[in-house]
């Protein structure tokens, strides 16, 4: 008896043991989450939302109501013929568009901007009912025509809508298109959710909701087995800080690899490299401008829709140097991108670093800009030139080639380099973008430059020496070797 009792003793112990590190667990798990890098985007004006009315022929549905939102004075010079439609998730407010809505002006270097719309779904759970997906989808499809209505009478009106989703908002967005199969042929193109359990429910609360998610999976599995299918997919997930839709709930890339989409997490966007919350991820200020960023270049663009991909590609994926699997267009690498060396200004600060084999080197970039000169590199062709900037633009590294020696000028072609040897690096220590590049004289020599502008240094074996200028910049560092 007494061995009898010591087992169930120890026995009981041991189970308590580990009930108490499985709560443990838990809430460490829960508590102490990776911390929040994102920073909080701001209003430029305050902000407003103008109500439109929407064309219910047979019904409509009382409490919902569509929205434009408005900022200050920015929108009393009328639409930009781009518009794009936010839906709110679960239990969510229609007012949560403005953090996206307010930084498209951080981009007024583009010709057209965007008009954002937002629907209010009178703050409803849909997670917790299929049928209240199906009474949104049901207005979200009238909204839809509304708001391509009212670019009828205009020049060159739109004929699709950009759809963004968050949470359930996104499963509403795809129960509309599995449901509604002429909508994606001709008035949506683009698809963008964020932190939207797509691939699977959070919770399955009844049929209905089961019966939705089944129609999305094979409308997902019909249309990307369709060549050139218009419609592409962004699905962006929060990463470790999500506790309600985690990173796989918001994955189709794997069930769906053919289909036109890409799904990311937002800690391995570039310039965004922070994990969001359920909520954070509609405010976080990095990601909501490369979206925007994403969206005016994707307006841009012809109806294909691999190349509409490509450009959402390039500016969220982290890549590493040197790599070739991320969409540098050799046949549109015209002269139009040629610049001649009058966009030089002789009061650059001139740098002559000749002969520097394995070397580093710090600098701050004066106002007017700065030339530096490697070379000769004939005595090994394969060197490689790793450079780091801070503060860096879009388009901050150039080659500068000198073709006529007897020339006052530092260069005669003025050439970007392309973004097949540039990428952009997170710094641990600030948060902060890190531009990097990465430059052989091999690659160089490669360059359609010196096939479209008949340069006499395509037919040499190395390139004796080259000039490097950089723009708008703070600090760099230079690590030859």
């Amino acid at each position: 008896m007494g061995y009898r009792t010591i087992g169930k003793t120890l026995y009981f112990s041991i189970n308590l043991c580990l009930v108490l590190l499985l709560l443990w667990s838990g809430v460490h798990w829960y508590t102490d989450s990776e911390s929040n890098r994102c920073i909080l985007t701001r209003m430029m004006s305050f902000p407003e939302y103008k109500e439109v009315n929407v064309d219910c022929q047979r019904k409509c549905y009382v409490g919902y109501a569509l929205y434009q939102y408005r900022e200050g004075s920015r929108f009393r010079s009328g639409l930009y013929n781009s518009p794009v439609l936010f839906i709110t998730g679960s239990q969510g407010s229609f007012k949560t568009v403005r953090s996206l809505a307010t930084t498209v002006y951080n981009f007024a270097q583009y010709s057209s901007s965007l008009d954002y719309y937002s629907v209010d779904f009178n703050e409803e759970p849909s997670a917790l009912s299929g049928e209240i997906i199906e009474r949104q989808t049901d207005f979200v499809d009238k909204a839809i025509d509304t708001i391509l209505g009212t670019y009828a009478n205009r020049p060159n009106p739109p004929e699709h809508i950009v759809l963004i989703g968050h949470s359930v908002g996104s499963v509403v967005i795809f129960n509309l298109l599995s449901s509604r199969w002429s909508i994606t042929q001709t008035k949506v193109k683009l698809v963008l959710s964020l932190a939207g359990p797509i691939y699977q429910p959070v919770i399955l609360p009844d049929r209905s909701m089961a019966q939705i998610y089944q129609r999305i999976h094979n409308y997902l599995d019909e249309i990307s087995n369709i060549p050139n299918y218009p419609l592409v997919i962004i699905s962006i997930t929060g990463g470790s800080r999500d506790r309600i839709v985690p990173d796989l709930l918001g994955n189709i890339d794997q069930a769906y690899p053919v289909l036109n989409s890409l799904s990311l997490s937002t800690s391995a966007i570039q310039h965004v490299w922070a994990s969001c919350d359920h909520r954070c991820i509609l405010w976080c200020l990095q990601l909501m401008l490369v979206l925007n960023k994403g969206l005016l270049v994707h307006n841009s663009l012809s109806s294909d829709p691999i190349s509409r991909l490509n450009v959402f590609r390039n500016l969220l994926i982290t890549r590493p140097l040197l790599s070739y699997t991320i969409h540098y267009d050799h046949d549109n690498y015209q002269e139009s991108n040629f610049k001649l060396s009058q966009t030089i200004s002789s009061d650059m600060f001139w740098i002559d670093k000749t002969n520097q084999l394995n070397s580093i080197m710090n600098f701050y970039v004066p106002y007017n800009g700065l030339l530096v000169k490697f070379g000769p590199f004939f005595f090994n062709p394969g060197q490689h030139i790793l450079i780091l900037v801070t503060n860096a633009p879009d388009d901050w590294l150039h080659l500068c080639i000198e073709v006529n020696h007897t020339s006052n000028k530092h260069c005669d072609y003025f050439v970007p380099i392309p973004s097949s040897f540039v990428t952009w690096l997170p710094d641990p220590l600030t948060g902060r973008s890190i531009a990097a590049g990465l430059i052989t004289l091999p690659m160089l020599q490669k360059l359609n430059v010196f096939h479209s502008l008949s340069l006499p240094l395509t037919n040499q074996d190395s390139i004796d020496e080259f000039k490097v200028v950089f723009s708008n910049l703070k600090w760099y560092k230079f690590i030859l070797g």
